[in-house]
């Protein structure tokens, strides 16, 4: 026997490996605290599962009478005893009909406690995952959450399938065999048991490489996944540049380790039913060599018929003693892979990244920082020509930074009422030491329309993502209606925005369905008034109405269609805060035009963040935010940025450029 072989790895099995580290318990010493932490999904159904446990030992103990009842049958015909014989008959056979009720009871039990139980599992993870913030998605594989989900919770519910709980019978049926075999000949027992120790060390041996190689098996499921769904979604991708030969090399490599992991699981599993049944063969033949001696066959005197009864219930009993070690063997395997999916799981569940609780922990926030003591009073806000209030940051456009912009912002003063939307020096990093956004601070007024506006990567879209505390910022805060987001319970934030984001989701299901998200009984009515609004009633009506059919991801519709029903979703939704991520990028001039005219009325007597690259959309806004590399670098409107001949300035000038050409 050689232990296992170290792994080939490549930089992906590595980082897979290293992420997966952390999920290694230290064997035998945790075993038990995983198998006790099913416990809490067991409780609701401890009826079925405790009547489960009882019938196990009355079907072991069941099982232990038979060798019993054959030593008295034989003995019974050696005696010529017809009395004696009958009765042991109609015993073993109520013991049979006995037997067969109990292990049909517990087995029902079992399997029906182990479906409901993983049920809830699996209904508690999903659950979970939906709590966790985006930033886990961004940094975990999609195939390796898939994979805790499906293949990890059935390698738990294995558990129950294959009968690998009933180990505690096979227990339960190990003490009773030696209490009835040292009961019948105590030196007889003690040499059956002499096989033991070195078997129990055996077994020790193989177990550690079996949990080893179950752990690989499961990671290596995890990467075949994230393999697989990230090459179907690329797929137009790869066929586009002609790299699927490329394509399935790699995964016929990932394939390749999968494989051969699962070979060395089914090589120990082969060895250790071998070393069992090779012991279990040595103990008989030791047992009748030892019995055979004693009842002194070898001087052939016939002193040995009286221990003819003895010899065969022994047989028997050892032969019962190692089909439970065998099954033991077998059932190990089983557990050990419940075990290592059982370490995932509950890794995922212990992931403590909760999305938006409901109420933060102050001590988190931020303090306000005090006032300067002798700052002078700002000036008085000036209008713009449009009617609405301006900041005073926005008097110096080309020169207005979030250090001078709005000073007020850095403190706790009491909250302007019309002040819907605000960002405090808020500077935010997807991963350490990289920030995406500097001390970035404006606000948005009441019925404004606010316009970002930055080059790619900006930043833009990520103040999106603050607003609904899809992540959090690092420094600073962001409030709505001069309430920290962090203490706001998550549904109640989000309630209060309608949302046209730039890639637009679409659920498998009915039109109505992806329409109406989250309310259960729409109006029919409203909804196709809404349609009519943006246009795209026509479209709706051609896909079978309200009931038509959305494919997986909305495939079966068309990037502007898919924009146009997103548009439609946010203005049923009707909330104070429309929040526009490239709304009107993947449509063309006369949709786009279409659905500014039902944006005008939307948003009419509502706040709305509008982050979008084109001219006309810019344009219309009522103030313009401009971003670079993550700061804000000016503040105005439309004609008063132009003016400044600034950074939006260039970017007006480079787009007018690329639409004339």
């Amino acid at each position: 026997m050689t232990a296992p072989r170290p792994l080939d790895l490549g930089t992906k099995d590595a980082r897979l490996l290293v992420e997966a580290s952390a999920e290694r318990s230290d064997d035998a010493a945790r075993d038990l605290a995983l198998l006790w932490r099913l416990v809490p999904f067991l409780k609701p159904h401890r009826k079925l599962f405790v009547t489960s446990l009882v019938l196990m030992p009355l079907a072991a103990v069941a099982g232990l009478f038979q060798p019993w009842l054959l030593k008295q049958a034989v003995d019974a015909i050696l005696a010529d005893d017809a009395a004696t014989l009958r009765s042991v008959l109609l015993g073993f056979a109520g013991v049979l009909a006995f037997e067969f009720v109990t292990r049909f009871a517990q087995t029902y039990t079992l399997q029906l406690t182990g479906q409901r139980a993983t049920a809830d599992l699996r209904a508690t993870l999903f659950a979970h995952v939906q709590r966790l913030r985006i930033a886990y998605f961004d940094r975990t594989p999609v195939g390796r959450i898939v994979t805790r989900l499906t293949n990890d919770v059935d390698g738990i519910s294995e558990l129950f399938a294959s009968g690998a709980v009933t180990a505690i019978t096979d227990l339960v049926t190990l003490v009773g065999i030696v209490a009835f075999m040292l009961a019948i000949d105590w030196q007889l027992s003690l040499v059956a048991f002499a096989a033991l120790p070195p078997l129990a060390f055996v077994v020790n041996v193989f177990r550690r490489w079996a949990r080893a190689a179950f752990r690989e098996i499961r990671l290596r499921v995890a990467q075949l996944n994230s393999q697989l769904s990230e090459q179907i979604q690329g797929l137009p991708v790869t066929q586009a540049f002609g790299r699927e030969a490329d394509c399935a090399a790699e995964y016929a490599r990932i394939n390749e380790a999968y494989r051969q992991a699962n070979y060395r699981s089914i090589r120990y599993d082969a060895l250790l039913y071998s070393v069992v049944q090779s012991v279990s063969v040595a103990c008989v033949a030791l047992v009748l060599w030892f019995a055979a001696v004693r009842a002194g066959w070898a001087e052939a005197d016939g002193s040995g018929v009286i221990y003819v009864g003895t010899v065969v219930a022994f047989y028997d009993y050892i032969q019962r003693f190692f089909e439970p070690v065998r099954d033991l063997a077998t059932k190990y395997t089983l557990i050990q892979s419940a075990l290592a999916s059982a370490e995932r799981i509950f890794s995922l569940l212990d992931t403590e990244e909760p999305d938006a609780p409901a109420v933060m922990d102050r001590s988190a926030a931020p303090p306000p920082a005090a006032p300067a003591p002798a700052a002078p009073a700002p000036a008085a806000p000036a209008p713009h020509s449009n009617g609405v209030t301006a900041t005073p940051s926005t008097a110096t456009p080309s020169t207005a930074t979030p250090s001078t912009a709005t000073p007020a912002m850095r403190t706790s003063a009491a909250h302007d009422p019309e002040v819907a939307l605000r960002f405090e020096d808020v500077t935010f990093a997807y991963r350490e030491g990289h920030p995406v956004l500097h001390e970035v601070s404006f606000e948005v007024r009441r019925g404004e329309t606010v316009a970002l506006v930055g080059a790619t990567g900006s930043g833009k879209s990520t103040l999106t993502s603050l607003l609904l505390r899809l992540h959090e910022p690092q420094l600073g805060r962001v409030t709505v209606e001069g309430r920290d987001v962090r203490q706001i319970p998550a549904h109640e934030l989000r309630r209060r925005f309608a949302v046209v984001p730039q890639d637009v989701f679409l659920f498998s299901g009915t039109l109505r369905e992806n329409l109406a998200l989250g309310e259960a009984s729409p109006d029919d009515a409203q909804v196709l008034g809404v349609l009519e609004r943006v246009g795209a009633r026509a479209l709706v009506e051609a896909r079978g109405g309200l009931d038509g059919r959305v494919e997986e991801r909305g495939q079966n519709f068309s990037a502007g269609e898919r924009q146009l029903l997103a548009f439609a979703r946010a203005l049923l939704r009707d909330a104070d805060v429309l929040l526009l991520d490239e709304a009107t990028a993947s449509v063309d001039s006369e949709t786009e035009r279409a659905l500014q005219r039902a944006a005008d009325a939307a948003l009419e007597g509502r706040t709305a963040l509008v982050i979008a690259h084109r001219l006309s959309t810019i344009e219309r806004a009522d103030r313009i935010v401009v971003l670079h590399h993550g700061r804000v670098v000016e503040q105005g409107t439309h004609d008063e940025l132009v003016a400044a001949g600034g950074r939006y300035a260039r970017l007006q000038r480079l787009g007018a450029r690329g639409a004339a050409h």
